[in-house]
């Protein structure tokens, strides 16, 4: 059980460090790193603000699962290893599906 913690520990504070830089507008347009689209791509007065608000959106998604896998550590006494699975890849699945759309959401305004 505690390997199953720590991994999604490890993936919620690596999904904040990874936008910090995205959130701070430090990382330019490439084809490695970052929100690409083909509108952010072609225009960086689109790929930094895009790309601050997606960092946002996963840092967010960062500390949800950071906060489930907490939740999951305080009861897991009561679960059993493959329960404590499928609740934090659900939650991890679902907080990042939510943090894509919502930068999509947030792109099309721009």
């Amino acid at each position: 059980m505690g390997l199953i913690l720590l991994t999604f520990l490890g993936l919620g504070v690596s999904m904040i460090v990874i936008c910090i830089p995205m959130m701070l507008e430090r990382v330019p347009p490439n084809g490695w790193y970052g929100f690409r689209t083909p509108r952010t791509m072609s225009d960086p007065n689109i790929w930094y603000p895009a790309n601050r608000v997606a960092g946002r959106n996963l840092s967010l998604a960062g500390v949800l699962l950071i906060a489930a896998t907490v939740g999951v550590f305080l009861v897991h006494r009561s679960l059993n290893p493959e329960t404590a699975t499928i609740i934090l890849g659900v939650v991890a699945a679902t907080t990042l599906t939510g943090a894509v759309l919502h930068s999509l959401l947030a792109l099309r305004r721009m």
